[in-house]
């Protein structure tokens, strides 16, 4: 809605909003390769399970694509726009500024120190190869090394630009094995170790022979390595010794002591000497530390779920990363931590927005906060009560009214420090509420709409039709506010006097959603996925055939053009055209459809999203964009044929390098309750231009769209449409 409406409600389900720690605040970090940024947790929230260490920069990468580097010891942190939505799994900092980092089959390289990415070529694809990316080593600008999960070695000799299969490690499944590689480091530009299975080998012809040279005395082996320079170095593993050589790997011995690395799966190791180092445990909590070169270790806790990763700046200095983006500093050589990041955690499922500026989220057990930034931070408040909070709303800077299951209302009057309980009546079963002054209070639920003039006290049920309403939920569009449930529509312009009662689209499922950007003008979106648009305040609506969604779990409009779609995945699609096109944008991603998102807005360009059941919550000013704009076209190759002709159709993106993936979606136009979009991807050539094919059996829609990539913003094609003759 417009930045001049009232507020408007977007809750669904549960909500928890807790305090967990506050740290130093980092500038905003971008989701993905958006232009929404993070809001909760702060700096992000994406699991980091990757760190690097080069003069004094810290390089540490994880889920989604994420890479973040930081210059002060992991106190600020600012984001490289990858490009990728594949976790990140190995990173290798050539230098401060220069860095290489793989996804599963997308190997990335920046020399300006993430300014710009570009892509290394050495598969023919970047979504799909036949062994994956697993470690990659360059021990100096130039040469590199490549190790695959099958144990195919790759090296470059031009600094990633090209590649050539090099070797095999010994007992992997490249080699008709079965041995599973882990990692791989070159102390020289021909001398270097992996490890496969439980043994670690070592060339010194770059990477053509591999000699075995260490066999693991204990646990599954699965090495990873930490070399101090070209002569000393460390391997940790699955349940093994700490070994360590003296030259450059051609011996191992394992580290006598405590042997406390056996009671353990040690999946990183850092050393500031060759002395002090940490290690990180599997998914613990803890690190180990030791101060005499693994002889003896002891564990230190640090204030996360799971920390992935830990790596030292210096000889006192250290930095850890894991879940949920969590992020910690120690300056006693691991001994203790203090956590960097902030963060409101819990299963957030619910937003309010309330006016630009101001928004609420609320939830399990009486948890509430509040952001008076639009949505850029979260500051937690007193909670009313013990119990779920399933709706609230602010008026104002300390007014503010929360609803739940069991107890029907809670009032602050000091900006949510203390509250009390309101007594609203008898049978009053509320699922939203709307203040359109302090004292001036509106509950909705299964049995219409009560009005209090008294702050929520002695609310009385509204007479006539709307009495008769089922409702679920409340929209305000500037002097208009609409209630609604899963098929009625009410709308009241006299601040709940009188009412107008109108009904669903025609054909359209239960309302999920429905947003009025002033009293004319609106959109609704279904369960079935399909969005409609009114231009005459409910009264009719007309069905957007564009949104090419198969999932939809909410929707919001700043104003008549500009509008948001969310999915279970991470997803949004954005619109700057009233619903014509629909780019694609994912501030994160997740592939098993489990990570429903909601989203609000309050004006044009300005939109906040949080994921259902997670403490993420996301918000952008720019509409979702950022970088340089693309352009999409699509067309086919007849406007009509007969039942049964297959078409192409084809497309071109403007700028295109040729590694850009485009989706093109069709669907049956017109069809009685909509059909479900079916879609064909395809990776655009050197020139951008694209082709598919399709049978054409109805009179069909079609429309394009791309993501968008480390350098540009995505785009969507204008829809196209193929009819059959008669």
């Amino acid at each position: 809605m417009p930045a001049k409406s009232l507020p408007k409600l977007l809750a669904a389900g549960l909500l928890l909003v807790a305090l967990a720690c506050t740290g130093t605040a980092s500038a905003a970090i971008p989701a993905g390769n958006t232009g929404w940024s993070w809001a909760n947790p702060l700096p992000q929230g994406n699991t980091l399970d990757r760190l690097e260490v080069s003069g004094g920069r810290i390089w540490a990468g994880g889920a989604t694509g994420t890479l973040l580097y930081s210059d002060d010891g992991g106190a600020n942190w600012t984001a490289v726009r990858t490009g990728l939505l594949d976790d990140i799994r190995t990173i290798e900092a050539i230098s401060p500024n220069s860095v290489v980092f793989a996804g599963r089959c997308a190997l990335r390289r920046s020399d300006d120190g993430g300014a710009t990415v570009r892509r290394l070529a050495w598969g023919s694809s970047d979504d799909s190869c036949a062994a994956q990316i697993q470690a990659v080593s360059f021990p100096s600008p130039l040469i590199g090394y490549l190790l695959l999960t099958n144990g195919d070695v790759y090296a470059t000799g031009d600094a990633g630009d090209s590649w050539n299969k090099q070797g095999v490690a010994p007992g992997s499944v490249a080699s008709n094995g079965t041995a599973v590689v882990r990692d791989i480091s070159f102390t020289s530009v021909s001398t270097g170790v992996l490890s496969v299975g439980n043994r670690v080998m070592q060339t010194v012809d770059a990477g053509v022979s591999w000699t075995p040279v260490k066999t693991a005395d204990t646990g599954a082996g699965l090495f990873n390595f930490e070399f101090l320079g070209t002569t000393t170095g460390y391997a940790v593993g699955d349940h093994s010794d700490i070994l360590k050589t003296t030259d450059s790997g051609a011996t191992w011995n394992a580290v006598p002591g405590d042997f406390a690395t056996r009671n353990s799966e040690l999946t990183s190791l850092s050393c500031a000497d060759e002395s002090a180092c940490i290690a990180t445990i599997g998914s613990s909590s803890s690190i180990l530390r030791t101060a005499d070169g693994g002889a003896h270790w002891a564990a230190a806790v640090l204030p996360a779920d799971a920390i992935y990763a830990a790596g030292f700046l210096n000889g006192t200095d250290a930095v850890a990363v894991g879940s949920g983006g969590a992020t910690a500093r120690s300056v006693d050589a691991g001994a203790t931590w203090t956590p960097t990041t902030s963060v409101a955690a819990g299963k957030f499922t619910g937003i309010r927005i309330d006016s630009p500026a101001s928004a609420l989220i609320f939830g399990e057990q009486g948890a509430i906060a509040r952001s008076t930034d639009a949505g850029k931070s979260w500051k937690p408040l007193t909670p009313p009560h013990g119990v779920k909070i399933t709706d609230a709303v602010a008026v104002g800077a300390q007014r503010i009214y929360a609803i739940s299951n069991s107890v029907a209302l809670s009032v602050s009057s000091d900006g949510g420090r203390t509250w009390k309980v309101q007594n609203t009546g008898k049978n009053v079963a509320s699922r939203a509420i709307f203040a359109w002054t302090g004292s001036r209070v509106m509950l909705v639920g299964l049995h219409g709409v009560r009005i209090s003039t008294k702050g929520g006290a002695k609310a009385n049920p509204v007479r006539g039709k709307v009495a008769k309403l089922s409702l679920k939920n409340v929209d305000a569009a500037a002097a208009a506010v609409f209630v609604y449930g899963d098929r009625d529509i009410a709308s009241t312009f006299d601040k709940g006097k009188t009412w107008k009662i109108a009904r669903k689209p025609r054909g359209a499922g239960r309302i999920k959603r429905l947003d009025m950007v002033d009293a004319k003008y609106g959109y609704l979106l279904d369960s079935k996925a399909e969005l409609f648009a009114t231009r005459n305040g409910a009264r009719s609506w007309t069905r957007v055939e564009t949104t090419g969604a198969n999932v939809a779990e909410s929707m919001a409009f700043g104003d008549r053009k500009h509008g948001y779609i969310t999915d279970n995945t991470g997803r949004v699609l954005a619109t700057n055209d009233a619903g014509a096109t629909w780019s694609r944008q994912y501030p994160f991603y997740d592939q098993s459809g489990q990570s429903n998102s909601l989203v609000a807005t309050a004006r044009k360009l300005s939109a906040t999203t949080l994921v259902v059941g997670t403490n993420r919550v996301f918000t952008s000013d720019t509409g979702g964009r950022i970088g340089s704009s693309s352009h999409l076209t699509l067309s086919s190759s007849a406007a009509k044929v007969r039942k049964g002709t297959i078409v192409r159709v084809t497309g071109k993106l403007t700028p295109a390098v040729g590694t850009e993936r485009v989706a093109v979606l069709a669907r049956v136009r017109n069809a009685k309750g909509g059909t479900r979009w079916i879609s064909q991807e395809r990776t655009v050539s050197s020139t951008g231009t694209f082709t598919t094919s399709w049978r054409i059996t109805a009179a069909t829609e079609f429309i394009a769209r791309w993501s968008g990539d480390a350098s540009h913003d995505g785009d969507a094609a204008p829809l196209v449409v193929v009819k059959l003759r008669k």
